[in-house]
């Protein structure tokens, strides 16, 4: 659970990626751990990317490390769910980033 949730955080920081790839990337690969690791030919059979989407992932995800990423999010924001988390409420399933912030106070 903690990697897939790393996963989902990290691909809500690429730029280009909102929901709607979120989820088709999540149903072609099964997971977002999976599709983290997949090539640029894999990634070209999901519907939507184009040949922009593609370079700005290759681009963008060789220069973040998921694991690293949600430790440092984690220590900054440690109440936060991502649609990984049994208890993400349905409400915020299709939010712009996917990851929904909150605050200590609820």
């Amino acid at each position: 659970m903690i990697e897939e949730r790393a996963y989902w955080l990290a691909w809500s920081q690429i730029s280009g990626i909102g929901p709607v790839l979120l989820r088709r990337l999540q149903q072609h690969f099964g997971t977002l751990s999976i599709a983290w690791k997949a090539n640029k030919a894999q990634l070209g059979e999901v519907e939507g990317f184009g040949f922009q989407t593609l370079e700005k992932v290759i681009q963008q995800r060789s220069r973040l490390n998921p694991e690293q990423l949600f430790t440092q999010h984690q220590q900054e924001n440690p109440y936060f769910w991502t649609p990984a988390d049994a208890d993400y409420p349905r409400l915020y399933q299709f939010t712009k980033k996917m990851i929904e912030i909150v605050k200590s106070e609820i």
